[in-house]
């Protein structure tokens, strides 16, 4: 609202008297606001802040950035192979992958997992040590615990896994040729499901491991497996595949 010019009284908040160098550097809002005038900043949308150290950079604004959902095929494959889960460890009520589960509230890193049981574990990935250790130490109850990683061997947490499972998932990417012999190509990467949309997301910028955590059977050896992306997340075939060119 512009001021009354028969107002003497009133001190415009712009008025004030403003030198090059403050109006160089854009303090002029700081001006405007010394008076406590009707000017007011507009606040800054928190909602897509992104703020802290990032796993390998990622982007994801921080209030969605720990609440990727897995998709439900890689729970499917898993519960096919080694049997139905008792506990999601990490979850919410939206993304929970059973019925019982573990909330950031609840926090699974003060709790006790039971016995015998098996547990799937997506941790946050921001920071997701602890919840390995944990892991580690619940798997002494006789459970097995599914843990879905990135793929980076050249990190701590990534090594304190390796050495504890019983069985790694390496989900790989695929390569193959049509019947006239034109070669095409799938990632391997995991289009995880935003927190924000719901929808699956692609551009994931690692590849991913799944560290099946269990006491080793008297006689046993760690075993490796690679398992194709198609395998893993059916609806990947869907997707128009990429043309290989070498």
């Amino acid at each position: 609202m512009a001021k009354d010019i028969q107002d003497k009284t009133t001190i415009d908040t712009f008025a004030q008297e403003m030198d090059f160098h403050e109006l160089q550097h854009g303090r002029y809002s700081d001006i405007a606001l010394r008076s406590g005038g009707h000017y007011q900043p507009v606040r800054e949308n928190q909602m897509f802040k992104v703020s802290g150290n990032r796993y390998a950079g990622s982007k994801t604004p921080d209030v969605v950035r720990d609440l990727w959902e897995t998709p439900d095929e890689i729970v499917e494959y898993l519960a096919e192979r080694y049997g139905k889960y008792d506990l999601d460890a990490a979850a919410t009520e939206d993304n929970k992958k059973c019925d019982k589960f573990y909330s950031k509230e609840t926090n699974c890193l003060k709790r006790w997992w039971g016995s015998n049981k098996h547990v799937w574990l997506n941790p946050p990935y921001s920071n997701p040590d602890p919840f390995i250790k944990k892991a580690i130490e619940q798997m002494e109850h006789g459970n097995q615990i599914d843990i879905l990683l990135p793929a980076d061997n050249s990190t701590a947490w990534f090594s304190d896994a390796q050495k504890h499972a019983a069985e790694i998932i390496w989900i790989t990417g695929e390569t193959w040729k049509d019947e006239e012999g034109r070669e095409y190509s799938r990632t391997g990467r995991v289009a995880f499901i935003s927190g924000m949309t719901g929808e699956p997301v692609s551009g994931n910028n690692k590849g991913s491991v799944i560290f099946i955590m269990r006491q080793l059977e008297e006689g046993e050896q760690q075993q490796t497996h690679y398992v194709k992306i198609s395998d893993i997340c059916p609806s990947v075939k869907n997707k128009r595949a990429k043309a290989r060119s070498i």
